[in-house]
């Protein structure tokens, strides 16, 4: 009976030092708010982990880190110091114009003339250098959209890493949108396909001038991923195909022709599959990956405080190939800017920043 007592009194002791120096971090209420400590910064209040946490362009003191102002200040973009006016700033300045696609773009002399520094800068921000893979065993692998020699790449590189054991899934998620397909990308899709490429469209429904991102993701999966992976991988069990209802919704809306972001595919994964919360991992290539990792991070955040089964929270890991060598400085500062706006809702969402 003694001994009960002193292990009863050590437990207790045990609890009592937990509970003070347990750290604060983002608590969810019955009615689905956080409430953050302020200690912001210092502990990240936030439910989803990633394995690209520390690579921020807003530092621990709510400020800009320093290779981002040096970057802003060799272009000569004015702002106030505070972080949303350098958010608009960018958004301005570097930001492509609505209706124009990354091929759009063109660099200027002031970009040829300052490329050196500004490829040194950006290497600081983690918008160049590869994440190399490493090995994980998680719930989903998602492979983003992009343009057919993009995605092809992008699923050359889940697959080195899927037969190698590097990286084990137990579901694989394809997200695209309805962009139009362009020439080369059809004509790309007939070269592999040849004369099956009329049984193509027939499968998916479609007339070849209606061919879209998400139709690129069958393409990929029908003549990339090996008998093996197909056997062990079935459509609406643990495949899945996910097409952003984005453009429909905002065309039918506005008469615009905007077309689906990464965000919105993503809700509509979340909203269409209901995932179970867990682990998920991606292989974007820099400097996309950066803004396309805080982008899912805050999709999942939000949905994390919906009314969802938690039995374990959602936790991101990614790797990323090396940038392009002769990537035009029009698109880095694109998705520079798009990447600290991300970061900036994503932090303003936590309760990190206040602005």
């Amino acid at each position: 009976m003694e001994k009960l007592i002193r292990n009863l009194r050590v437990l207790s002791l045990y609890i009592i030092i937990g509970i003070i120096f347990t750290p604060i971090t983002s608590q969810v209420s019955a009615a689905g708010t956080s409430t953050t400590n302020k200690q912001v910064g210092k502990v990240y209040p936030g439910l989803v982990s990633s394995s690209l946490i520390n690579i921020n362009l807003i530092d621990s003191n709510k400020k800009p880190v320093k290779p981002l102002l040096d970057f802003l200040k060799l272009y000569n973009i004015k702002h106030q110091g505070t972080l949303k006016s350098i958010k608009l700033a960018m958004e301005k300045y570097f930001i492509r114009k609505p209706g124009l696609e990354r091929w759009d773009l063109v660099d200027t002399e002031q970009d040829a003339k300052a490329r050196t520094e500004a490829l040194r800068l950006l290497r600081n921000m983690d918008f160049i250098d590869p994440i190399p893979h490493f090995k994980v065993n998680v719930d989903y692998f998602l492979l983003f959209g992009a343009t057919l020699p993009t995605v092809e790449k992008r699923f050359a590189d889940f697959l080195a890493q899927y037969n190698s054991s590097t990286l084990q899934c137990k579901n694989i998620v394809l997200l695209a949108g309805d962009r139009k397909l362009r020439t080369h990308e059809i004509e790309r899709m007939k070269n592999t396909l040849g004369v099956n490429f009329r049984d193509f469209l027939k499968d998916i429904n479609r007339q070849e001038s209606e061919l879209t991102e998400a139709d690129i993701m069958r393409y990929i999966w029908r003549t990339k991923a090996p008998a093996s992976l197909k056997n062990n991988f079935q459509e609406s069990k643990n495949l899945f195909f996910v097409t952003s209802a984005f453009v429909k919704a905002l065309n039918t809306i506005k008469g615009n022709e905007q077309r689906p972001t990464t965000a919105s595919t993503i809700e509509d994964w979340i909203k269409g599959c209901i995932p179970t919360p867990g682990s998920c991992h991606a292989n974007v290539e820099k400097p996309y990956g950066i803004r396309m990792e805080k982008t899912l991070r805050l999709a999942l955040e939000k949905y994390s405080r919906e009314p969802v089964n938690l039995k374990k929270p959602f936790s991101i890991t990614w790797n990323s190939p090396a940038a392009d060598n002769n990537l035009l400085m029009a698109v880095y500062k694109d998705e520079l800017a798009r990447a600290y706006s991300q970061e900036y809702e994503l932090k303003k969402y936590l309760g990190i920043i206040s602005e």
